[in-house]
C-alpha cells in the first residue's frame, strides 16, 4: 500500500483565532519533539478499523485541544516572537505507511524489534517520520504517521516544541489512548474523564510586572551578543550543522536499562549519612549516577577541565504561585543547572553519589516562585529571543543535558482492543551531540531505560565501567 495522506479535522468546526504563546513557549527550542509508541498488534486485527479507532479519537482529541490543530507562525519578525494561529480549515495530517512487503521497501518487524530491545538505530526517521524536524514558516503544530509493520504499528507524533512540553506530550497522548479505548470498546467517557477546557489557558505565564534581571542573569542563559561560535539554536541550518557535528565525532546513542531492584540499590548507595540531611529522589540520584559515569568515561579531568555541570529542565506547574493546571500543556520548564568540580564529582569517598544528588537537588529548588516569575519578566522584556543563547548548546563537549520523562504513564496507557498497551517508548534515529541523556518513561516492571548520546570512545568506556555495570545494563543503540 501506498502511503496515504488523511486530513483528521475535529467533530465541531473551529472557531479561526489567534493565541499568544508564554514566554516559557518563546525560548524553547525551535523544533518538534518526535515520539515513537510502539504496538503489538493481533494478527487477526483489522488494519481499517484500526486506523478507524485512531482517527476518530484524534478528532475528538482536536475537540477537546483546539491548539493541536493550529499552525505556529511568527508573530513579530524584529522580536522574533511566535504565535498559534487556528485557520478556518484547521486539522491534523495523518499518514498511514505500511512496512510489511519487502518488495515495496524496507520491513520491519515487532518482534525482532522487542527482542533487540526496540534499538533506535533501526527506527529510521525518513520512513516514520510525518515531517521534518525542522519546522518551515508556518508549521503545524501536530503531524502524526501509523506505520503498519510485521507483527505492530509504530505511532509517530510529531509535536512543535513551541507549544507544549514533555509533560504536556503525556497529557496529550492521555487523552487520545482514553478516546481510542472508549471508540474500540463503543461507550462514551464519563463525566469524570472530561477534560477541563481552563488547562488550555496560558494567560497565567504572562508576567504582570518586568524583571529587574536580564535573562542572562539567570541559569542556563548567555547573551547572544557575547558569543564567538554564534549559537547554537535550534534553527534548520544550525540543526544542520549540528549533525554533521555529531556525525564527524560518531556520536553513539546507547540504551542502558536500570532494573527495579538495581534503582533501589542505588538508592541504597546514596542514603544520607544523617536524618538531618534530606533523602534525595530516585531521579537525582540516577542523574547524578549517570553524570559521574559520563564525565569519567569522556576523560574531561585528562584535559585538564576543572569544572562541569549538568543541566535538567525543571517543571514549574506546582513550583509558581498561583499553581499552574497539572494538565497545562504549553512549555512549563526552567533550565536547572548544578555546577560542581571534577576532582568532587568523581572523588572515591562512599557519600560521593549523595553529594552530588544534592548539588543536582539545590539547581532544582533555587527555582522559587519570586525567581520563576523574575526569568518570566526578564524573558518578556528580552528585545530579540534569538540574542540569548542557552548554554547548553555551546557547551556541549563539557557538561551533560538530562531531561527525565520518567513520571509520564505513557507504558501504561491501554489503547483499546485493536493496539492494546504501548509496548515501547521511543525515539527515531537522529543525530544529536553527544551530553544528551533522557531518562525514559518508567516500564511495566519498574525499571528505567536512559537513551544516552556519547562520544564513540567514552561509549566504549562506559562499556567496560564495571562500577557503571553493577547497575546499568547496556540493552541497544
Amino acid at each position: 500500500m501506498a502511503p496515504m495522506d488523511i486530513f483528521v479535522r475535529p467533530n465541531f468546526p473551529l472557531v479561526p483565532e489567534i493565541t499568544n504563546l508564554s514566554p516559557f513557549d518563546q525560548f524553547i527550542g525551535r523544533h518538534y519533539s518526535p515520539v515513537l509508541l510502539i504496538f503489538e498488534t493481533d494478527p487477526n486485527s483489522s488494519l481499517e478499523v484500526t486506523l478507524s479507532e485512531l482517527r476518530q479519537g484524534l478528532a475528538k482529541l482536536l475537540d477537546d485541544m483546539p491548539f493541536l490543530a493550529a499552525n505556529v507562525v511568527i508573530a513579530d519578525a524584529s522580536r522574533d516572537h511566535l504565535q498559534l494561529e487556528i485557520p478556518e480549515d484547521a486539522g491534523v495530517l495523518f499518514r498511514v505507511k505500511e512496512m510489511t512487503e519487502p518488495a515495496e521497501g524496507p520491513v520491519l518487524n515487532f518482534a525482532e524489534l522487542q527482542k533487540s530491545w526496540f534499538p533506535t538505530s533501526l527506527l529510521e526517521s525518513s520512513d516514520l517520520s510525518p515531517i521534518s524536524l525542522d519546522p518551515e514558516a508556518i508549521a503545524p503544530c501536530l503531524s502524526v504517521q501509523a506505520t503498519f509493520i510485521q507483527g505492530g504499528l509504530i505511532l509517530a507524533a510529531y509535536i512543535h516544541h513551541s507549544v507544549v512540553d514533555g509533560d504536556g506530550a503525556g497529557v496529550i497522548f492521555m487523552r487520545w489512548a482514553k478516546y481510542v479505548k472508549a471508540i474500540s470498546e463503543g461507550r462514551m467517557l464519563s463525566t469524570s474523564d472530561l477534560f477541563d477546557e481552563n488547562a488550555l489557558d496560558r494567560s497565567p505565564l504572562f508576567p504582570i510586572h518586568p524583571s529587574r534581571n536580564k535573562l542572562y542573569d539567570f541559569p542556563g542563559f548567555q547573551d547572544g551578543n557575547q558569543s564567538e561560535e554564534g549559537g547554537m539554536w535550534w534553527s534548520a541550518g544550525q540543526r544542520m550543522a549540528m549533525y554533521e557535528r555529531a556525525q564527524t565525532e560518531k556520536t553513539k546513542v546507547a540504551h542502558w536499562y536500570f532494573s527495579k531492584e538495581k534503582l533501589a540499590e542505588l538508592q541504597e548507595t546514596a542514603k544520607p549519612l544523617s536524618s538531618k540531611d534530606g533523602k534525595m529522589t530516585e531521579g537525582t540520584i540516577l542523574t547524578a549516577f549517570i553524570w559521574r559515569h559520563f564525565t569519567r568515561a569522556r576523560r574531561l579531568q585528562e584535559q585538564g577541565i576543572e569544572k562541569v555541570s549538568c543541566h535538567n529542565p525543571c517543571s514549574i506547574r506546582a513550583r509558581l504561585e498561583p499553581q499552574l493546571h497539572s494538565d497545562y500543556p504549553g512549555n512549563a520548564v526552567v533550565p536547572s543547572k548544578a555546577e560542581i568540580s571534577i576532582k568532587e564529582l568523581l572523588s572515591s569517598d562512599p557519600n560521593t553519589l549523595y553529594r552530588v544528588a544534592s548539588a543536582l537537588r539545590v539547581s532544582i529548588d533555587w527555582w522559587t516562585s519570586d525567581r520563576i516569575w523574575g526569568l518570566l519578566g526578564a524573558m518578556e522584556a528580552w528585545p530579540r529571543v534569538r540574542h540569548i543563547e542557552r548554554i547548553m548548546d555551546l557547551n556541549h563537549k563539557v557538561d551533560l543535558h538530562m531531561t527525565n520523562v520518567s513520571g509520564l504513564s505513557l507504558m501504561k496507557l491501554h489503547w483499546g482492543k485493536s493496539l492494546g498497551p504501548v509496548r515501547s517508548f521511543s525515539m527515531p534515529s537522529m543525530s544529536m551531540m553527544p551530553g544528551f541523556g533522557m531518562i525514559m518513561p518508567r516500564g511495566p516492571d519498574g525499571g528505567l531505560m536512559v537513551m544516552l548520546f556519547t562520544e564513540q570512545a567514552s561509549h566504549e568506556r562506559l562499556i567496560e565501567d564495571k562500577e557503571f555495570l553493577k547497575f546499568a545494563e547496556f540493552k541497544c543503540s
